[in-house]
């Protein structure tokens, strides 16, 4: 079992490393117009130069060097010059709570109806849970989130968390 632990952790940091390397390649092959949109206008010339100063496979490796240390760069649009460590620091708490929250409503709700649709195969629990993920599969998210957010947080409280 740990071996196959092993196995899964290994193949998904390489994987990681994999998505992250071809995010940073294709950004900095874009035009950095493109890149920017409407924001690029709004950067100093010591800014656009800093991120053509050097190769991109130097631009790569110092990035992973300094992801390595926990430095994540500067932000040149939402907070000039701002450490996007320290925006993190802030939103990731949010984050965790909602994260933890879906997964245990999910885990309250996926495994009762999981357990009902097997015990009650081809019977009326098991149409019923399938027509519960039929329709929830079908919601465009944004509606569902909409729902999600109005009745919700209502309902459980929510918005305390997140005081």
């Amino acid at each position: 079992m740990l071996e196959y632990i092993a196995k899964r952790t290994l193949g998904a940091v390489v994987s990681l490393f994999i998505v992250i390397t071809l995010i940073f390649l294709l950004l900095r092959m874009m035009p950095m117009e493109g890149y920017f949109g409407a924001e690029y206008d709004k950067l100093s010339e010591e800014t656009r130069a800093s991120m053509l100063d050097k190769p991109v496979l130097t631009q790569l490796v110092e990035f992973y060097k300094n992801l390595l240390k926990g430095d994540l760069g500067k932000s040149w649009i939402y907070r000039p010059n701002y450490p996007i460590a320290k925006i993190l620091e802030k939103k990731i708490p949010y984050s965790l709570k909602i994260g933890l929250i879906s997964m245990a409503v999910s885990l309250l709700v996926g495994i009762p109806l999981g357990a009902m649709m097997a015990r009650f195969k081809g019977k009326l629990g098991d149409k019923i849970g399938t027509a519960f993920i039929a329709i929830v599969e079908a919601l465009p998210t944004a509606v569902l989130m909409l729902f999600v957010q109005l009745y919700f947080s209502s309902w459980f409280s929510l918005s305390l968390l997140f005081d």
